[in-house]
């Protein structure tokens, strides 16, 4: 990845800055897609619960929009 002041941040940009982490990841967004999940599972497997730090959105309509995936159902069916 380039260095540059302004950039596209797209999801695939996101996930591999994810897993290159190497000795701490602190994600704080609005919600989460699957990817980018994945992503943050991978590197709180290899760097451990305290050195990964993920803060998301408290809204229950955002939350639920983004980790909908996880217990595999569609909004706006899901509970919450």
């Amino acid at each position: 990845m380039e260095s540059t002041s302004l950039c596209s941040v797209t999801e695939p940009f996101l996930v591999e800055a994810i897993s290159r982490a190497k000795s701490r990841l602190v994600l704080v967004a609005p919600g989460a897609s699957e990817a980018i999940a994945r992503a943050v599972a991978a590197v709180w497997a290899w760097l451990g619960p305290e050195r990964v730090t993920v803060v998301l959105d408290v809204d229950p309509e955002e939350l639920n929009k983004s980790l909908a995936w996880a217990s595999g159902c569609e909004p706006p069916y899901c509970p919450g």
